[in-house]
C-alpha cells in the first residue's frame, strides 16, 4: 500500500494536551510539532524534542534549535516515543500501522449488491 502522508499536528507545549500524548497513525504520516502555539515565541531550544522508535537503543540527537515547527515522517510501523529533553511530563507515543490496511481490503462493492 502507498503511504498517505497525512499531517498530524502536535502542540509541543508544557503540559501537552491529552490528545497529543497517545496518537494512532499510518506508515508515511507526518508528525508536525509546533512550539509557537499562542505567539509565545517558544522554540525547540525551550523544549528539546526527541523522537525515536520504542525499541531503539539510542534516542539520537534532539531537535533543539530556534525553529518553532518540526516535521517528522513515520517511515516504519511500530511504536514511536516523543519526549522533551527538559520536562519529563512532555512525553507521548505514536502507534504506527501499515497504510491502508483495513478489514475490508480486497472486498468489492459488488459483493454487497445482493445482500
Amino acid at each position: 500500500a502507498q503511504a498517505r502522508e497525512k499531517e498530524i499536528e502536535v502542540s509541543w507545549q508544557n503540559p501537552l494536551e491529552t490528545e497529543d500524548t497517545d496518537i494512532n497513525a499510518e506508515k508515511g504520516d507526518i508528525l508536525v510539532f509546533k512550539t509557537d502555539y499562542t505567539n509565545n515565541k517558544k522554540t525547540f531550544k525551550d523544549h528539546p524534542l526527541y523522537v525515536y522508535k520504542e525499541d531503539d537503543e539510542n534516542k539520537g540527537d534532539p531537535i533543539n534549535d530556534a525553529r518553532s515547527t518540526y516535521k517528522y515522517t513515520l517511515k516504519d510501523t511500530g511504536t514511536y516515543i516523543f519526549e522533551c529533553g527538559i520536562h519529563d511530563i512532555m512525553t507521548g507515543k505514536v502507534k504506527v500501522e501499515e497504510a491502508g490496511d483495513d478489514d475490508l481490503a480486497g472486498v468489492d462493492d459488488d459483493d454487497f449488491a445482493n445482500a
